[in-house]
Parts: C-alpha cells; structure tokens; sequence
C-alpha cells in the first residue's frame, strides 16, 4: 500500500480486504466451520465439497485477510490445521459495530448541490459598504475553502458594525469546504451558497488590512500585493482541509481551527483598531 495514505484509509482498506474474502458462500462455510474447531484439509474437504485444489484457494484467501490461522502438527509437521483467528474476528466484531451503528446517520441536509444553494445568500460587495464608515479587510488562503471564508463570516458577524471582511484565495478551490460550513453553522452562521474567489477580483479595492491565513499564501501572493499599502500581515493557521481520522476527529480539527481564527484574528483587529 502507498506509505502516504491515512490511518483511515488503511484501516478501510483492510476491512474491504476482510469483506471480499467473505463474499463468497464457500469461504463464509468454510469460517463457519472452523469456527466451531480446527480441522485439517482432508476434513474440509468432505465437509465443504470442493475439491482439493479450490479449496487450497479458498483458504488461501481466508488467511490473507487474517480471518483463518494454521498450525503444524506437534507429532507430524506435515500435517496442517486450519482454525478460525479470534483475535481478528474480535476486532473486526468490533469495528464494524461502530462503523454501521445507525446513531452514526446524521439528518443533515445537504451543503452542496442545487439544495445545499438554496438558501438565499448576500454577498457583502466593496462598493455596497461605506468605507468612510467601515474599515475593509481581506483575507487570504490558498483555495479560500475554509480559513479565510471562516475569517470573512466570523468577522462580518463579530465585528460588523465597523468592519467590512472580504475573502479570496491565491488558487481557488471548486467550492467552500462543507466541513467549513458545518461548524460555522454551530455557532450561528449560516455560510450555505458562497463560493471561492480568486484574489485578482479585488486588487482595485483599497483595503485597510490585507491578511494572509496561510503560508503558502504569504510567500506566493499575487505580485500586486507587494505594491499594496498597507503591506500584508500575517497571521497561520493550520489547513483544516488536511484533517484526517474519523469523522468526529475531523470535526474537532474543524472546531478547533474555527475557535482559534474567532479569538485570534477577532482580538487583531481590535487592537489593530485601537491603534489608529
């Protein structure tokens, strides 16, 4: 297997390994039966009815996945037993208890889609706000998938009375991260219908702070910001969109990135604000 896959992800493969080599009437029999005790070949093969050689296969697949063990003979090594592995059917019992629990099935509705764009969105546009009343901000990230549209909502629901936030991103992803919509929408926001944006679409716009999420943002900005007054700041923030782990473990990350961009940049701009 690929050393760069995720512990998820090996753990999945591993299980469709297990349910393939049970998808089969002769192999489920054959692990049915060693189940209940070990048998060697020649006691299988009355038992099963196959002949010698597919059942060689059969087995051969069974102890692949980890689901049948063997052991030689104590008296004559020739001979081979055949017995069920408990430990791996323990912990496959386990496994797929917690994988097809049905509390696992959230009524969620969609986040993408015709259905997830239904909600009717406004969209803060540079010349609906007064910047004699507002100060603007824009933030940046890679894809504007999750960081800086976090940013954006948090701030325009935070700071609204005297900031106006704008996000964008230096290579724009198809569509906002759902797992960036989700936990903003455990806090009260709702961020269905908006979509990434590239940050070409604002360099006319004169912003009272230009802000980078990311690190590969700050150091592969667009040239024009180099020209721009004031000078970008930066504040990093880990990429919630290369969590891995169970659902519930990525949904932490998520929260966790979410409550650091709330206190952190939320408490920049005040001071930013007081210092002016």
């Amino acid at each position: 297997m690929a050393k760069n896959l995720t512990e998820w992800q090996l753990r999945l493969e591993k299980a469709a390994e297990a349910m393939k080599a049970l998808a089969d009437p002769y192999r489920l029999h054959i692990l049915d039966l060693l189940a209940e005790g070990e048998a060697c070949h020649s006691e299988l093969k009355e038992q099963v009815g196959l002949p010698p050689n597919l059942l060689s296969h059969h087995l051969r697949v069974l102890r692949q996945a980890g689901l049948v063990r063997t052991r030689h003979d104590t008296i004559d090594g020739r001979w081979i037993y055949y017995a069920a592995n408990k430990d791996n059917l323990t912990y496959w019992r386990a496994w797929l208890g917690q994988f097809l629990d049905p509390a696992r099935v959230q009524a969620r509705p969609a986040l993408c889609g015709p259905e997830g764009r239904q909600a009717p969105v406004s969209l803060l546009q540079p010349d609906e706000v007064d910047h004699k009343r507002k100060r603007f901000v824009l933030f940046l990230c890679t894809g504007n998938s999750c960081r800086s549209q976090m940013a954006e909502a948090i701030v325009n629901t935070q700071l609204g009375d005297e900031w106006a936030a704008f996000s964008a991103g230096t290579q724009p992803a198809g569509c906002v991260h759902p797992r960036a919509v989700e936990s903003l929408a455990e806090i009260g926001i709702d961020w269905r219908g908006h979509s990434a944006k590239h940050a070409d679409e604002f360099r006319t716009i004169p912003f009272d702070l230009i802000v980078t999420l990311c690190d590969n943002a700050k150091k592969y900005h667009p040239t024009w910001l180099d020209q721009s007054q004031p000078a970008p700041i930066h504040l990093g923030f880990p990429d919630p969109a290369r969590a891995t782990g169970s659902e519930e473990e990525v949904r932490t990350i998520f929260r966790t990135v979410r409550e650091a961009i709330t206190n952190q940049v939320t408490a920049f701009l005040h001071d930013w604000s007081q210092r002016q």
